[in-house]
Formats: structure tokens, C-alpha cells, sequence
């Protein structure tokens, strides 16, 4: 079972449950958030990338010079600038109208306690941002390319069937990896590559110029440490993934973010065990991000946190103010490499809406067949009819390497 009480806006949602306080592995793992090297400063940081990328960059540049960065510091290989809530990539240029939505949504659901969010920070009011790491312009998600002399590599998935829930009022995700869980994925450290377990919370059922996604769960990337590392990421698409500056990871594709979540987007983590949830938001015109851990007791019951707001997307991002129907719903293992060896590895418990969790026995289809990646079924002792926990759950394995047959999916990167 899965015990716990919701703090978000829409716990209504969501039946009471005894308030059970539990100290999982990712709290413990940002608390440690000592400064392990001097990072490059912000203004070095941006010469770099002005020369190297010019305007594919400028984005980035013009955060480091222009934001109130009160302090930078190095967590476990990741730099991460501490700026004032206004002064984040979603919102340093954003229009008013925007930027006033912000803050009325800051003032309505504002942590004011120790959090991951304070201990990398050693604030409560700023918000730590995770900066790509110095050798990429930057990170632009985009319809797959295809295999060629050029590129060696491609995608392979492990998914569920896109599921058709018009009037979800939100879509979740309760995911693990790493410790006693599936071991952490790798990829080849040498180019740019991930591996990842993902919620899509989707206006279509595939690649359209009308799709648009609200997208959560963990990646393992050197996307922003010079090694491979796991980390909690939100991405949207507001353009059917053109790959413009607004089809990028976290704060700099648009996601605000709260200075006192229990998550920081983009930080390092030695293990994850969260249930990562989207939810509509109708008094704040928002899509909220919302987290919460668990552990699995002996008995073999999930027990459940209470829930951190780790920030949002605003309705205003999206045509028709928001109004567009996200009503498809898919989750799943998803590898991108450009050579070497890559690997997928965790668990899902669980995945699904307010109208039900999803099935996950003999769900889950490997893209291509014959890629090398896997995934395998166990039972669970939790009763399925308990907020979001499936009577099963999958576990991706395998690996993918140069030669195998990686067609250039027609899916989503």
C-alpha cells in the first residue's frame, strides 16, 4: 500500500492517509551538498561559451551575465548558481504578466523548512540552478535524427502503449534506481548520451506539430557533470519538438522552479525512490511538478513521504492558454547514445491518473526488437486499489552498442 498525505493544490485528489514521516535516500544524499571544487565563475563560463557556440549559447549567456548569482558552488561535479527566485532562466527576461504568475505562485505554495533545495544553497529564498556542463552549448531535445556516417547511434525505448485518458486532472509516476533497487544506468562518458525512466503526459499519441508533452523522471547523462550522473529532470514541449531554446532540460527549458523543493533538477544523486506527479492547477493557471519519496517496507508495502512542490510549468506557456487536452498518458525506459556502450536499468512500481493506475504486466515494448534492451516482471504484495501502485512492476535491463539496430525512431528523444 501506499500511505502518505498530499501538500499540494490538488489534494483533493488524492484520500487522506495517516502522515508518516520517512527519511529516503535522495534527502540524504542532497543534505551532503558541501562544495567539492571550485567551480568556473559565471562570467568566465559564459566568455567560454560566446566564443565556442555563439548564438546557440545565448540563452546560457545571458543568464550568467545578467542574473543575480548570490553564490556558485560544485556538488558532486555539478555547478549550481544560487540566484533570488525572479532571477532563474524561466524567469530573469520573462514578460510582467509572467513573472507576477510567478511570484502569486511562490506565495501559495512556499517551503519554508530545511530542504535540498536550502542545503545546496544555505538559503531557503534562492533557487539552486544546475548549469550544463562547460564542453556543451547546450541541451536541445528533438525529433530523433537519423543513423548515418555522421551519426553511429540512435534511440531505443522501452514503453508502455500511449494510453488515451481525456480529463485527467494529473499523471504519475512512482520510479526507482539505484542501492537495493535496479543499478544506476551508464553511457558512454565521451559524447553526449542518457538513459532515463520517464512519465509523457501528452496532447497526442505520437510526433505531431500539435504535441505537446509535460515530461518528468530520472537521467543518467553527462549532460551536466563531466561524467555520468543521475539526476530528477522536467522537460515540456511547447512546439512538437522543434528543438528550439524552449525544447531544453529543467530551468532553461522554461520550467520554474521552487527554492524550497526536496528535489533540485540537474543534481547528482546516488540512488532515487520518488513518486513524481503532475497535476493540473486551475487556481494558479499552472501545471505543478510535485515529489514525494518511499521505501519499501518488509511486508513489502510502500511507504510514502509527504509531498514537496518542486515548481511548474504556466498554463500561459501553451496554446489556448493551456486549454490544449493532455490526454495521453505513456511511461517507460528510454537510451540515446552516440557511441560506446550504453545501459537501461529501473524499476516503475507504478504509473497512471486519477481515472487509475495503468497495467503493467506484458505491457512494455522493446523499440527496436532487437536493440539488447529488456525488461522483465515481478509481483507486488500492495493492494493495486491504493493510490497509484500497480499489482506488478517492470524492471529495464539491457545494453545497446555500436552495430546494433537502432533505427532512428520515429518516438520522442
Amino acid at each position: 500500500r501506499v500511505h502518505g498525505e498530499t501538500s499540494v493544490a490538488s489534494s483533493s485528489f488524492f484520500s487522506m492517509r495517516q502522515a508518516l514521516f520517512v527519511r529516503f535516500t535522495l534527502a540524504l544524499m542532497l543534505a551532503l551538498a558541501a562544495a567539492d571544487a571550485t567551480p568556473i565563475a559565471p562570467h568566465e563560463h559564459a566568455a567560454r561559451l560566446r566564443e565556442r557556440c555563439g548564438a546557440e549559447a545565448a540563452d546560457t549567456v545571458a543568464f550568467l551575465e545578467n542574473a543575480h548569482i548570490v553564490h556558485t558552488t560544485t556538488v558532486r561535479g555539478a555547478v549550481v548558481d544560487c540566484v533570488p527566485f525572479l532571477d532563474q532562466p524561466a524567469l530573469l527576461f520573462a514578460p510582467k504578466a509572467v513573472r507576477s504568475h510567478a511570484q502569486a505562485f511562490l506565495e501559495r505554495f512556499a517551503t519554508r523548512r530545511a530542504t535540498a533545495a536550502a542545503s545546496v544553497c544555505g538559503a531557503t529564498e534562492l533557487v539552486p540552478v544546475v548549469r550544463t556542463r562547460p564542453e556543451l552549448c547546450r541541451v536541445v531535445k528533438g525529433p530523433a535524427p537519423r543513423p548515418g556516417p555522421e551519426i553511429p547511434c540512435c534511440y531505443s525505448y522501452v514503453v508502455s502503449p500511449a494510453d488515451h485518458v481525456p480529463g485527467a486532472n494529473f499523471s504519475s509516476l512512482i520510479v526507482a534506481v539505484g542501492d537495493d533497487a535496479a543499478p544506476l544506468a551508464s553511457c558512454a562518458a565521451n559524447g553526449e548520451c542518457h538513459s532515463l525512466n520517464q512519465l509523457w503526459w501528452l496532447t497526442t499519441d505520437d510526433l505531431a506539430p500539435d504535441t505537446f508533452s509535460l515530461e518528468t523522471g530520472w537521467i543518467a547523462s553527462n549532460y551536466f557533470t563531466p561524467n555520468v550522473t543521475t539526476s530528477i529532470f522536467a522537460f515540456s514541449t511547447n512546439d512538437g519538438y522543434k528543438g528550439d531554446s524552449d525544447d531544453q532540460y529543467n530551468t532553461a527549458g522554461g520550467f520554474v522552479a521552487m527554492p524550497g523543493a526536496d528535489v533540485v533538477l540537474g543534481l547528482p544523486l546516488a540512488s532515487v525512490r520518488l513518486q513524481l506527479m503532475y497535476s493540473r492547477d486551475p487556481a494558479t493557471s499552472s501545471f505543478v511538478l510535485s515529489s514525494r519519496g518511499f521505501t519499501v517496507a518488509p511486508s513489502g508495502d510502500l511507504v510514502a513521504g509527504s509531498w514537496s512542490t518542486v515548481g511548474h510549468y504556466p498554463y500561459s506557456r501553451y496554446p489556448n492558454d493551456g486549454e490544449s487536452a493532455f490526454a495521453w498518458n505513456q511511461a517507460g525506459c528510454e537510451v540515446y547514445f552516440n557511441g560506446g556502450v550504453a545501459t537501461a536499468s529501473g524499476t516503475v512500481f507504478g504509473w497512471g491518473t486519477n481515472q487509475g493506475i495503468e497495467p503493467i504486466d506484458n505491457q512494455f515494448t522493446v523499440t527496436p526488437a532487437d536493440s539488447g534492451l529488456a525488461r522483465s516482471y515481478g509481483e507486488a504484495t500492495w493492494d493495486p486499489a491504493n493510490e497509484y501502485a500497480s499489482p506488478s512492476t517492470v524492471t529495464f535491463s539491457g545494453s545497446i552498442r555500436p552495430g546494433s539496430s537502432l533505427a532512428g525512431s520515429s518516438r520522442r528523444k
